[in-house]
């Protein structure tokens, strides 16, 4: 009973900096954040910061994984529900319903930006929770990963598509709803659906 409680309380930390790191990042970018700032966002000591994230990166790299996750994880309980069979069209449905969700939550796509391939790629796989939206995410790359390889596709080769297509869609994303450099995201779907089935699909 004290363990669970003693859990609860680390787990709440965490999610307390977690909430605070994003919310800065995204009022003032992330170049004008500070550990300090996240403190005292957080409600905590300087010193407790670094019991749970090593540097601002790791805190950031973290929001990122978590945050993308999440919007991976309701596009893809939707997916499941469509009995998609063909993978690349599944991966289709799921990107076009995470657009929608980025769309409707701007904050979102601006924290994770940039940050989204490498973090979701390298955090996801390395994911050791067994449950939520990082097991879902988790289980989704490495079944394209290994769709991919069944076409013929080394694993570095299948790990640096799958990273292509995850900044594509990120930068499409980020240009054309939070920059407004790009149409309306809604009339850039289907060149960029178009342009992921060429890249995935094998020749």
């Amino acid at each position: 009973m004290l363990i669970g409680k003693i859990e609860q309380k680390k787990k709440k930390k965490e999610q307390a900096i977690e909430q605070a790191a994003f919310e800065l990042f995204d009022e003032k970018g992330i170049a004008g954040v500070s550990i300090d700032m996240i403190a005292r966002r957080a409600g905590i000591a300087k010193g407790t910061f670094y019991l749970y994230f090593k540097d601002k990166d790791a805190v950031l790299a973290h929001v990122v994984f978590r945050r993308g996750a999440q919007v991976l994880a309701q596009a893809m309980q939707q997916a499941m529900q469509q009995n998609i069979e063909d993978p690349i069209e599944r991966i289709i449905y799921v990107t076009d319903y995470a657009i929608d969700l980025l769309k409707n939550d701007p904050a979102v796509l601006r924290v994770i930006r940039k940050n989204l391939s490498w973090s979701l790629m390298q955090s996801g796989l390395q994911s050791a929770d067994d449950t939520g939206a990082d097991s879902e995410v988790t289980q989704l790359l490495r079944q394209y990963l290994s769709q991919l390889e069944s076409w013929g596709y080394t694993a570095e080769e299948a790990f640096q598509l799958v990273f292509m297509v995850v900044e594509l869609i990120g930068s499409t994303c980020y240009c054309s709803i939070v920059l407004g450099q790009l149409p309306d995201i809604d009339t850039v779907k289907p060149m960029l659906f178009t342009a992921i089935r060429k890249m995935l699909r094998p020749s």
